[in-house]
């Protein structure tokens, strides 16, 4: 897709790298902004704040912190930049040699590079990356109120600053994927949260689980008819202005025969 555009790889990479560091940042991002937006309800109450939330909320601060400013130096010193360059081609040439593939170049000057245009790309468009992000949070969470609303959880046993933080704890606990999309393990993490915030009683576990299951349901059948229709509106396009499917262009540029069959 990116090459029909008139992308490089390159630039490819850089933008779904950066892309992915707003995610991460925004992950980390969520669980202080929960605690702190929790404690404050809780104050109101008269209530406590478990140390557990605030010891998952401070970690996830520590390693935010440490990834911006790590972030930071490698883009602002070309010496550090060039150290994690090295760093990265013994780890890659490493694994290559185990898999039986040959060692990659120096990848020093492309990490430079990449480093350059990241920069560049942040820089320009930091606010948009942002924006996107934010509204994607703010889509799943008023998603997940619904959801567990229409379950049977009211107010009284769910307020809207617990379910935030335990949209904020999951996003945390799976920013490494296990699994594809983190299947399981994020019901599993969603349901675990909500319900230490209830009761704890049978109806109010069953009718979060219910509600997790629907939002769940809704992330997957939500995303992938829209993406069906828009790879099957971006290849028709395509196909008239090229004569030919766009996949082919895979299958000529690396030989792959799951893209010619595509």
């Amino acid at each position: 897709m990116y090459s029909t555009w008139g992308f490089g790889v390159d630039r490819a990479m850089v933008s779904m790298t950066v892309s992915g560091i707003f995610q991460n940042v925004n992950r980390l991002s969520l669980p202080v902004i929960g605690v702190v937006w929790y404690a404050a309800s809780r104050s109101v109450n008269d209530g406590d704040v478990q140390g557990w939330l605030i010891a998952l909320a401070a970690l996830a601060l520590v390693i935010l912190i440490a990834g911006i400013v790590f972030g930071a130096m490698v883009i602002r010193s070309e010496r550090l930049a060039r150290k994690v360059g090295d760093v990265v081609t013994r780890l890659v040439g490493w694994v290559s040699r185990k898999i039986g593939r040959d060692a990659p170049a120096d990848l020093t000057d492309r990490l430079l590079d990449w480093r350059d245009d990241a920069r560049d790309l942040i820089v320009q468009r930091w606010w948009q990356l942002w924006l996107t992000h934010l509204s994607t949070t703010v889509l799943n969470v008023a998603m997940l109120v619904a959801a567990v609303r229409f379950a049977g959880a009211g107010a009284d046993e769910l307020t809207l600053p617990e379910i935030f933080l335990a949209y904020a704890l999951v996003q945390l606990v799976t920013i490494i994927p296990i699994t594809n999309g983190n299947i399981g393990i994020a019901e599993v993490a969603y349901i675990a949260f909500l319900v230490a915030f209830t009761s704890g009683s049978d109806a109010i576990t069953g009718a979060v689980a219910a509600g997790v299951i629907v939002f769940r349901l809704y992330n997957w059948l939500l995303v992938i008819p829209v993406g069906f229709v828009s790879t099957a509106v971006w290849r028709s396009a395509w196909r008239k202005k090229l004569g030919y499917d766009p996949f082919t262009i895979l299958a000529v540029k690396y030989g792959s025969s799951e893209a010619s069959a595509a």
